[in-house]
């Protein structure tokens, strides 16, 4: 992989950071290889997991992590054509990377929705909502109103609190 080819000119990188943004930096590569890690896929399968990917990025990008080879492409010869993708040896190396991302974003999700003080008013809006008021818990129902007590709940799952 770190041979140079006729085609390709190897770069050079001041950091391991660069080189690892190069192979699997963007938008969507991150993603495709975060939903390799359950399994083989075919494009029409990362195309109902990432809805707002084109078909043409979507085979740009797996082009180049097959190119990386970050992942493998196995074409099944049958009517119609059946082409899957999957994680190589290699490519499992970034599951630590993709894992601690994962974790850091849904911390950062937590930041946010504690900071937005839109998702509040629309919080505490449906707070003053008329009753079909439901309780979940004794305990909640008798917590102080804190985005730490109602995090773990859906949109659709406020607890109201009379």
């Amino acid at each position: 992989m770190n041979e140079p080819t006729k085609n390709r000119v190897q770069k050079k990188y001041q950091v391991g950071v660069e080189a690892a943004l190069e192979v699997m930096g963007g938008k969507w590569k991150p993603l495709i290889i975060y939903h390799l890690m359950t399994g083989r896929k075919r494009s029409s399968e990362f195309r109902r997991l990432m809805p707002g990917i084109t078909q043409k990025m979507l085979t740009t990008q797996l082009r180049s992590l097959e190119k990386d080879e970050i992942v493998t492409r196995e074409v099944y010869n049958e009517i119609p054509p059946k082409v899957e993708y999957e994680l190589t040896q290699y490519g499992w190396g970034l599951k630590p990377a993709l894992d601690h991302l994962c974790y850091w974003g849904e911390n950062h999700l937590d930041k946010i929705h504690e900071t937005n003080p839109r998702f509040w008013k629309n919080f505490k809006a449906a707070i003053d909502m008329k009753p079909s008021q439901s309780i979940q818990s004794e305990k909640l129902a008798k917590a102080p109103l804190s985005y730490d007590n109602i995090k773990g709940l859906s949109a659709g799952h406020f607890v109201i609190i009379a």
